[in-house]
């Protein structure tokens, strides 16, 4: 218990900041007690939990404000702004209710899936410790990117104030209030990017590990390796049905087990394959969690990006007999359709990274079934491991609706595309 809490509290400050921006926003409805410990909350502790209480009155606020704040912007708009605008106010209207529906996913779905995937990847932490300094940068990049993006979307946020805003308090309550919205699904949209990065590092370092120098020839093992080993091969075979509960124990079993080296290379790759196994586990955790909110942040961000070019194209023609005040608003309404963009492409990046270096094990598979002196038992193994990997595929969905990869963003480039060339 007390290795596990410490390995799930060094996972834990990967993500920290993220977890108490999550916190602030409404969509962390989990305590650190919760991921610390082994058992799961129950229906009774969630509801008396403050932060569900919190999330909840936030739905509440949003849907109060939102429809507020659309009911009275629209009769204070001028006619000929109205027709500029109006995609703008759909947006808004559209944005508000996939908020709504990312706080409500994270009130109801996400506590208990999150703290499975948490468990999972703190069981597989013991291992990327093999090599700590490299997860300690991956840490520090996971930390840095969730403060750059937030501080970023920050100066959009104080530069839309200064551009957008005006005299009437009505459209600066509708100014305020969309990119409050936007940065909420921000933050969403970084609980799966980090997710799905933490994913592709244990993958990375399975992948490192399918080398001949240390699957073949197991004498070039290091100790720590070793040590994991042992742990692996002696839990693998005591405990053939595994499931979270004992995998969150596995890395306390064997601490004070003694440096043994009898096994063979099998024993290594039925370890690599627990842990691959437990990888995909984790991903289908994370598509439960996220997918429904992913869905929704593509369709918003499709909208918005579609809505502020559209707004730019419209008002480019007569920009040289406009204010300085107009253009500055074509300025910042392309800028906001690339960042909303941008977002997409940054969603399905990891996860086509993630698929490629799926890819790379069943390679690395058949690299070493070629090899001469490979044992029968070992080879054996690894055509298990190998059919396990191209069974059980690491890819990440939009709720089944379509796999996140490049070619999505194709697709939205010609809808895109097309729409514009309708409306304009």
């Amino acid at each position: 218990m007390k290795n596990y809490k410490r390995n799930a509290y060094e996972l834990f400050l990967t993500v920290k900041p993220l977890f108490y921006a999550s916190k602030l926003f409404g969509l962390a409805p989990i305590s650190k007690k919760c991921l610390f410990e082994e058992e799961e909350m129950t229906k009774k502790q969630f509801f008396r939990n403050s932060d569900t209480i919190y999330t909840s009155t936030l739905i509440i606020l949003i849907f109060v404000s939102t429809i507020f704040v659309f009911v009275n912007i629209t009769p204070h708009t001028k006619e000929d702004e109205l027709s500029n605008l109006g995609m703008h106010f759909l947006d808004f209207l559209i944005m508000g209710l996939a908020t709504i529906i990312n706080l409500t996913v994270s009130l109801i779905k996400v506590p208990n899936e999150m703290s499975k995937a948490f468990k999972k990847l703190t069981f597989l932490g013991e291992y990327l410790k093999i090599k700590g300094k490299r997860f300690s940068n991956y840490a520090k990049f996971i930390r840095r990117e969730t403060y750059f993006v937030i501080i970023f979307y920050l100066v959009l946020w104080l530069t839309d104030v200064f551009i957008w805003c005006n005299n009437d308090c009505y459209w600066n309550m509708y100014v305020m209030m969309e990119d409050i919205l936007n940065l909420v699904n921000v933050i969403v949209m970084l609980q799966f990017i980090d997710f799905v990065l933490l994913i592709r590092k244990c993958i990375q370092e399975i992948n490192n590990s399918l080398t001949y120098s240390e699957m073949v020839v197991t004498d070039n093992l290091t100790e720590s390796q070793w040590k994991l080993i042992n742990k692996m091969y002696i839990y693998i075979n005591n405990n053939r049905d595994y499931n979270e509960q004992h995998l969150s124990r596995a890395t306390g079993l064997y601490y004070h087990s003694q440096y043994n080296r009898n096994f063979n290379e099998s024993s290594c790759i039925s370890a690599l394959r627990v842990m691959q196994d437990t990888l995909c586990d984790v991903a289908m955790s994370v598509n439960s969690m996220y997918g429904l909110q992913v869905l929704v942040i593509f369709v918003t961000n499709f909208i918005q990006s579609t809505s502020n070019l559209n707004y730019f194209i419209i008002n480019i023609s007569p920009i040289r007999e406009s204010s300085i005040q107009n253009v500055l608003l074509c300025i910042s309404s392309l800028f906001w359709s690339v960042v909303h963009f941008m977002a997409l492409f940054f969603i399905v990046m990891p996860c086509n990274l993630v698929s490629k270096e799926s890819e790379q094990t069943a390679h690395l598979l058949q690299k070493i079934l070629l090899m001469p002196d490979i044992k029968h038992t070992a080879a054996l193994e690894i055509q298990q491991f190998a059919q396990q990997v191209m069974v059980r595929k690491l890819q990440f969905t939009a709720y089944d609706f379509f796999t996140l990869n490049y070619s999505i963003l194709v697709s939205i480039i010609g809808g895109i595309t097309t729409l514009i060339v309708i409306i304009v």
